[in-house]
């Protein structure tokens, strides 16, 4: 039997009541040369139990467990680690699942052009049997018009734009070269225990995309929702802590590459300073506001007239 082309790494913890449905579209898929890796996260239910009973059943599922608790990040982080040498990877959470021709359709564009640095889909989110009411309708997300196969720079201008949540921040309904999806989930981001980072993992899932974006010309994007999120009422929500570690990832992002990112030097900086002093991280919003010359000042005082108002009206009973 030849060597398996993609690693699906599932990282889990507490995903007894999801990870069926989640190994269920792995073993579905159309493509069928694929390794599953299924790291469980010290979780005290049956997740472990249930991932090895898969493992016996299927020879491409590996279920390993960590001795204790790494937190999400550095789970990521381990199931990379024991992947195969395989020529790509992707990323599932245990609550989330593949439509059956997910990987297929998406390794077709990474085959087909070595410049494609990594495909994503539409997502559909959908809620999970046992959610409750408050999480709503299924819905489509992150689905673009226009061709498969787009610049890059696509990713950064929607991502970092008033748009931004119309392209994905999880790497969940990703495909890329293996070897880079380990180095991408690897970066080293400053501030990663006192940000949170490693905690909720907020900004690390998406740096794979804008580290992505840096590295390759061209990003696929499959439009029709070959992913499904499950919203069920355990997901991140956009609390404070969480909107921070996006904002502080954007705002390190641009610092570093200001250069080469695909839109003007005022507007997006004043944008990110105003909304990290927003959020508290007052150190990091004044230093990038630092470095706004005249039309940025000029874009900082506006949005930060905007945070005032922002400010009044949650005060305002």
């Amino acid at each position: 039997m030849s060597d398996p082309k993609v690693s699906v790494l599932v990282p889990c913890f507490r995903s007894e009541r999801f990870l069926a449905t989640a190994l269920d579209s792995v073993r579905a898929q159309t493509l069928a040369s694929w390794e599953c890796v299924v790291v469980d996260n010290a979780s005290p239910d049956g997740t472990f139990a249930l991932a090895e009973r898969y493992a016996a059943q299927d020879p491409r599922i590996r279920a390993h467990r960590n001795a204790e608790n790494l937190g999400p990040v550095r789970n990521w982080r381990r199931c990379a680690e024991l992947a195969g040498e395989t020529q790509y990877a992707a990323l599932l959470f245990s609550d989330d699942w593949y439509e059956p021709a997910f990987l297929e359709r998406a390794v077709a564009l990474l085959d087909a052009d070595p410049g494609v640095g990594i495909v994503y889909s539409a997502v559909r989110l959908a809620p999970a049997p046992d959610a409750p009411k408050a999480v709503g309708p299924a819905r489509v997300m992150y689905a673009l018009d226009g061709p498969a196969v787009r610049p890059a720079a696509d990713y950064l201008e929607i991502a970092y734009d008033a748009r931004g949540r119309q392209v994905p921040r999880s790497p969940c309904c990703a495909v890329a070269r293996r070897a880079d999806l380990a180095r991408w989930l690897s970066l080293a981001l400053p501030g990663e225990e006192r940000l949170g980072y490693l905690r909720h993992g907020a900004g690390p899932d998406q740096a794979v995309y804008l580290q992505a974006a840096l590295e390759y010309p061209r990003l696929g994007h499959l439009a029709e929702p070959l992913v499904c999120f499950s919203a069920h009422g355990g997901n991140l929500t956009w609390r404070p802590d969480v909107e921070l570690g996006y904002a502080s990832v954007l705002a390190h992002f641009y610092e570093a590459h200001a250069a080469r990112m695909p839109f003007g030097r005022a507007r997006v900086p004043a944008k990110l300073a105003s909304r990290l002093i927003e959020l508290g991280a007052v150190d990091e919003g004044r230093r990038l506001r630092n470095r706004l010359g005249p039309l940025g000042w000029v874009m900082y005082a506006k949005e930060a007239r905007n945070r005032r108002r922002r400010a009044r009206r949650r005060l305002t009973p």
